[in-house]
């Protein structure tokens, strides 16, 4: 520890001579008042005044008196005061002096308080008293006798606030039973009165006024914050009034002690409230149990519990629940008995309460009481250990799984499937393996899957050797319960074991395993479930084999095939498909892939009456994900099944399709970006025309990549740099892309840019537009050739602050689709190496 005892012969800063702290102080004052904030902040102090002395109109001066509130100082309260009179600006000035903790803003409050009248009067009334002025106690009694009942009135909650005891003798003699405004603001500004003294601990005089407002007041609101008070003021005898209260009759005073139990301090208040507690009515007893779980005070366990037994129905449930917040590992035994209770309230109290219980070894109190209670009472133990989630009950859990009582065992099988962990799995698949009769194993088997479940959901890699290690059983009622278990995991060993079932002797291994593979989540199996549908002729299976394979094509979990994979699947499955019914669940597996490979595969389907709709549905849904350079195929197909479609909803919604493309038709979206690019001290306008690389003619060290279209479902069109590079300011980047055309043609460049945009065909510039906007589609049609062949495009997009975005297509010269065009980045990485 560091002493400073000795280290120097100077004197603590605290003994400094008066003279000393003086200049101290007005050197601090002359550095400050020198400081250049402090002369901007007197300049405007000064034109503020200059303001409120001046013709100004009101919104004028009342702005300035706004901004005074917050920076003015002495100087600025004569101009203040002299709008206090003003009828349009007193409330201006005096909210401006009343914020200001000066002995002249005061001042100025109280020279006015007898130079106005009405509105104004109150108003400065209110100020005096926000600010506690004490000067303005014996005017402010004066004007208790005021004429005007809203002044007298206002007087009296002022006098309230500041408080103290010569402002209660003052209100005092005005507290005589009564109505009207008045006798309100008189018993109010008591009220404050009293509460101020207990905060500053004038014990006596508090207890004087609550008394008295007690005794004389008739509105029950104002009778309870004084009884309120009363207990508060009174120490240990405050006690005493809460248990009178609460033992009394529906009063006031009653509901002032019920609010006060949670937060009462005086010592023994716990203990005493809990022997009261049985002499209440139920309705009572009801909000002093609750009010005694607020107070977190777990003395009251004890007595809480032995309470319960006799509580009345309607209190017992807010007891129980109440012995899993305050009780402790002693509480748990009567709670696991409530537990069995017939009656479903006390029943999921106590339930919950067990839930609750955090105070001792709960966990190892619930084991202990295991071997002594009835089967109904273990049933509730062993629920109540599953659900804690305490795996420490894991070895006892085990135990019980072979009890002789079917409930206990049942509960135990529940439990072990929500604790067991990998340790435990091998001990699961044992108990399936071994299990006496149906019902054992089939508990012991759910209780796998749960925990399986569970390993999987917390992200573990699951050990699936005991499983399969189980499937080799010989029993076969062994294996039926745990074959489907290998639905829910990925595992190359449960590969091999489904297989080698699949080949078992025993039909019904078979069938079971057959189904196992057709509802697991193994993309791994889906090779198998291909195969099967082409070589089975059982329809069941058929049918069993192709829904299994199309619920995988569209798996996200554990791990999703390409949409290439995809497609190809269940375009081989659409050709061995025998119903109706198998084609519908093969289109609408389609309908889940994106790409024109999803398309050109649900397709010929709209030929196919039988499901002509489902078809219809399908390439609608596909055709909403094409890019621009396919929205000609999706075209097509939606055409082809709008012929086809009925009046209805489908045919409504394949219009609104073809709609959407037509008018989005042709954007290309196949573009590469560089950048981005910028230059110190340069806005994206100065780089609107500074050359980069991707200018120049065979520009080296360009880093291309690869532009993905946009992920607006209703503007795939639209290409989002910031996406691709992140978000940027001040800079520019560019795209590039090459477009073929079958013939030399004349047509029209549609851009549309956010921000400006400088565009290049062919290594030409045929368009330039330094602006700041944002996107519109079309904006800019500029007149091009393309020759026959391959085209190369490039744009320079410039960005100023948030969206950077661009679009652009060919069309004809009167805006309409362009044929024999198409466009394609692979030929700008051609061209680039």
């Amino acid at each position: 520890m560091l002493s400073f005892a000795h280290h120097s012969p100077a004197r603590s800063i605290c003994e400094l001579p008066m003279k000393i702290w003086l200049g101290l102080f007005c050197a601090f004052c002359f550095v400050i008042s020198s400081s250049p904030a402090y002369a901007a902040s007197a300049n405007e102090e000064a034109r503020l005044i200059r303001v409120l002395q001046s013709d100004a109109g009101p919104a004028d001066k009342d702005a300035a008196c706004s901004r005074l509130k917050r920076i003015g100082t002495q100087r600025c309260v004569p101009a203040l005061a002299a709008l206090l009179t003003d009828p349009q600006l007193s409330h201006s000035a005096r909210y401006a002096l009343e914020s200001m903790d000066l002995d002249q803003a005061s001042t100025a409050l109280l020279q006015a308080l007898f130079t106005t009248k009405g509105l104004e009067r109150i108003g400065i009334i209110d100020s005096l008293g926000a600010k506690r002025e004490p000067r303005a106690l014996r005017p402010l009694a004066t004007l208790l006798d005021d004429e005007d009942p809203a002044e007298a009135a206002a007087a009296a909650r002022a006098l309230g606030q500041i408080g103290g005891e010569a402002a209660a003798k003052i209100l005092l003699p005005h507290a005589a039973p009564g109505s009207g405004p008045l006798h309100r603001a008189t018993i109010d500004g008591l009220l404050r009165c009293a509460n101020g003294l207990l905060a500053t601990r004038n014990n006596s005089q508090a207890r004087e006024l609550f008394q008295t407002i007690y005794d004389e007041e008739g509105a029950d609101s104002t009778r309870l914050a004084a009884y309120r008070g009363l207990m508060l003021v009174s120490g240990a005898h405050g006690l005493d009034l809460m248990l009178d209260a609460l033992a009394g009759p529906p009063a006031p005073a009653q509901l002032a002690a019920l609010q006060l139990v949670p937060n009462f301090s005086v010592g023994g208040t716990t203990a005493a409230l809990c022997e009261l507690l049985p002499r209440l009515a139920p309705p009572l007893q009801l909000a002093l149990v609750n009010g005694l779980v607020q107070r977190g005070d777990a003395s009251a366990a004890p007595a809480l519990a032995r309470f319960a037994s006799t509580a009345a129905p309607s209190v017992r449930p807010a007891v129980l629940l109440g012995l899993g917040t305050l009780g402790n590992a002693a509480t748990a035994p009567e709670l696991c008995e409530f537990a069995t209770s017939v009656v479903p309230e006390e029943q999921r109290a106590a339930r919950r309460a067990l839930l609750l219980l955090h105070r001792g070894h709960v966990t190892q109190a619930l084991l202990d009481y295991l071997p002594v209670v009835l089967p109904a009472v273990q049933t509730e133990i062993v629920t109540a250990l599953a659900e804690r989630s305490d795996r420490r009950a894991v070895p006892r859990l085990i135990t019980l799984a072979s009890d002789k009582a079917p409930n206990v065992r049942a509960a135990a099988f529940r439990g072990l499937g929500l604790l067991a962990d990998q340790p435990q799995l091998e001990t699961l698949v044992a108990f399936v393996v071994h299990a006496s009769d149906s019902t054992n194993r089939q508990w012991a088997a759910d209780a796998l899957e749960v925990a399986y479940q569970h390993l999987v959901a917390r992200g573990e890699q699951v050990d699936a050797r005991p499983l399969s290690a189980g499937l080799a059983a010989r029993s076969t009622d062994a294996r039926l319960a745990l074959l489907p278990i290998c639905s829910e995991l990925v595992s190359p060993v449960l590969r091999v074991a489904l297989r080698r079932a699949l080949e078992d002797s025993n039909p019904r291994i078979v069938d079971a395993a057959f189904r196992a593979m057709c509802n697991s989540i193994d993309t791994g199996l889906l090779d198998d479930l291909v195969y099967a549908a082409h070589v089975t002729t059982n329809q069941t299976a058929h049918g069993l084999a192709i829904a299994g394979a199309v619920r995988m094509t569209g798996e996200t979990e554990p791990e999703r095939l390409n949409d290439q994979r995809r497609v190809a699947v269940l375009s081989d499955l659409l050709q061995t498909a025998k119903t109706p019914e198998e084609k519908r669940r093969i289109l609408s597996g389609l309908a889940e892939v994106p790409g024109v490979d999803a398309l050109r595969a649900a397709a010929p389907a709209l030929d196919d009456g039988q499901v002509q709709p489902e078809a219809a549905e399908a390439v609608l849904r596909i055709a909403a994900t094409l890019p621009g350079a396919q929205a000609q195929e999706g075209l097509m197909a939606l055409n082809k099944a709008l012929a086809g479609a009925h009046q209805g909803p489908l045919q409504q919604e394949l219009r609104k399709a073809i709609n959407q493309i037509e008018a989005t038709a042709d954007y290309i979206t196949e573009w590469q970006v560089a950048g981005p690019y910028r230059q110190p001290g340069q806005n994206y306008h100065a780089l609107f025309d500074v050359v980069f690389p991707p200018e120049l003619t065979d520009a080296k060290g360009v880093e291309w990549k690869y532009l993905r279209p946009g992920t607006d479902p209703k503007r795939p069109w639209v290409m989002d740099l910031q996406k691709a590079l992140g978000e940027q300011q001040q800079c520019v980047a560019y795209a590039r892309t090459w477009v073929q055309a079958d013939k030399d043609t004349t047509a029209q460049l549609e851009l549309g840019s956010d921000d400006g945009v400088r565009a290049w065909l062919n290594d030409k510039q045929v368009f330039a537009l330094n602006a700041t906007r944002a996107l519109t589609p079309g904006s800019d049609k500029v007149p091009v050739s393309l020759h026959s062949g391959w085209n190369s495009l490039l744009l320079k997009i410039t960005q100023n602050n948030q969206g950077w975005e661009f679009c652009a297509r060919f069309r004809t010269i009167d805006g309409s689709h362009l044929e024999g065009v198409k466009c394609d980045t692979s030929r700008t990485e051609a061209a680039a190496n």
